[in-house]
C-alpha cells in the first residue's frame, strides 16, 4: 500500500464527502421529494441500475475485508430504495414522506462512512506492518485491495457519468416547464393576442414578450421556444404510455 499514491487509498476514494456522494445523493433525494408521495418512478430502469450498481460495489468491497459494515450498508441501501418505492407512500403527507426519505438517506451515508473507516484501519495496519518488518508473507489482500481500486474508480466514473446525464436531462425538463409556464401565461394576455390577426397568441409574440426570461434559461429564439414546447408534449406522452 505504501507504493500507492494517496488518491489510491480506498478509504479516501470511498469517503462519501470526498467522492461527492453526499452531494449526488442529496440531489437525487431532492428529485424524489419533488414528486408527490408515491409518484416517483422508483421502479424505472435508471433507478434500478443505480441500486444494482451500488449493491455490486458494496458486495465487491465486502470480499476484501471481513467486517459487518458491508452487510449493514447493504441493509441501509435496501431500506433507502424501499422507502422511495413503497406503495404505502401514497397515503403519507408530504412532510412525513420527506422525513422518512431523509432518515433513510442519513443511514445510507453513515454506512458509507463506516466502510471508508474500515478500509482506513486496514490501510494503516498494512502501512504500519510494512514499516516494522519486511513483508515476508502476503496474504493476497493487499493486491486485492489495490486491484479493487481500479474497478471502484470505474464504477464511480459510471455513476458520475449517469449523474451528469441525469442532471442534463433534469435541466432540459425544467427548461421545458419554464417555457410552458410562459406560454400559458402569455397566451392569455390581450396585448400578445392583439399582435395576431386572428386574435390568437403566437410563439413569436410570446417569445418576444418574455425574451429576457427565456434567454436566461437558454431559449434564444422563437424556434427553440416552440421546439421546447413540442418536446414537452412528447415527453409527457412517453410518460403516459409508460404508465
Amino acid at each position: 500500500m505504501l507504493a500507492a499514491t494517496p488518491q489510491d487509498y480506498l478509504s479516501e476514494l470511498l469517503d462519501p464527502h470526498d467522492n461527492n456522494a453526499v452531494v449526488s445523493l442529496a440531489d437525487f433525494t431532492k428529485t424524489v421529494k419533488a414528486f408527490p408521495p408515491g409518484a416517483f418512478p422508483a421502479h424505472c430502469h435508471a433507478v434500478r441500475t443505480l441500486e444494482f450498481t451500488t449493491k455490486h460495489l458494496i458486495a465487491t468491497l465486502g470480499t476484501l475485508i471481513d467486517s459487518s459494515v458491508f452487510n449493514s450498508s447493504l441493509r441501509a441501501l435496501g431500506l433507502f430504495f424501499a422507502a422511495i418505492s413503497d406503495p404505502a407512500n401514497l397515503a403519507l403527507p408530504s412532510h412525513d414522506f420527506e422525513v422518512r426519505v431523509d432518515a433513510k438517506l442519513e443511514k445510507r451515508i453513515d454506512s458509507f462512512r463506516a466502510i471508508s473507516r474500515e478500509f482506513g484501519i486496514r490501510e494503516r495496519t498494512i502501512a504500519f506492518s510494512t514499516l516494522q518488518e519486511p513483508p515476508a508473507h502476503d496474504d493476497g489482500k493487499t493486491d486485492e485491495i489495490l486491484s479493487a481500486v481500479k474497478e471502484t474508480r470505474q464504477i464511480v466514473k459510471r455513476i458520475d457519468a449517469r449523474d451528469v446525464k441525469r442532471g442534463k436531462r433534469q435541466a432540459e425538463i425544467d427548461r421545458q416547464e419554464k417555457c410552458y409556464q410562459y406560454w400559458t401565461s402569455g397566451s392569455r394576455l390581450d396585448y400578445i393576442r392583439s399582435k395576431s390577426t386572428n386574435g390568437r397568441a403566437t410563439y413569436d409574440a410570446v417569445f418576444d414578450y418574455y425574451s429576457r426570461e427565456l434567454k436566461s434559461v437558454g431559449i434564444t429564439s422563437p424556434a427553440k421556444f416552440q421546439s421546447a414546447l413540442r418536446n414537452r408534449i412528447k415527453r409527457l406522452s412517453r410518460q403516459s404510455e409508460a404508465d
